[in-house]
Parts: structure tokens; sequence; C-alpha cells
């Protein structure tokens, strides 16, 4: 994925780290909520901002 909006922030597919073998930093943001599995369960703990749906008027 590649985004041109923010050129210092990188973004890399969760599913492509193998956490045994890397420090994996805490995510800053949690987007598209409305859309997530159903079975998945974001932390609430972690500090991050989070959005249900895109808002072209929000500084993500």
């Amino acid at each position: 994925m590649s985004l041109d909006r923010s050129p210092q922030d990188v973004s890399v597919a969760a599913g492509t780290l193998d956490a045994a073998e890397s420090q994996i930093t805490l995510p800053s943001h949690h987007i598209f909520l409305r859309d997530k599995a159903s079975w998945f369960e974001v932390p609430e703990s972690d500090g991050a901002n989070r959005w249900d749906e895109w808002d072209s008027n929000d500084n993500m």
C-alpha cells in the first residue's frame, strides 16, 4: 500500500510481519473500524486514534 499524503509515514501490511523476529511498533491509528471483521478485537488500551469511516474534514 502506498499513500502520498504523508511521505514521512510508512504503511506495512500487518500480516507480513513475524512478531517473533521483529519489534513491532504499536499503531497510532485504527481506521475504517466500521468495516473491520466482526471477530477482530481492537484493544482499548493502546492509545491509538480511532475512526469508524473516512471523514475528508478530519486530519488523520
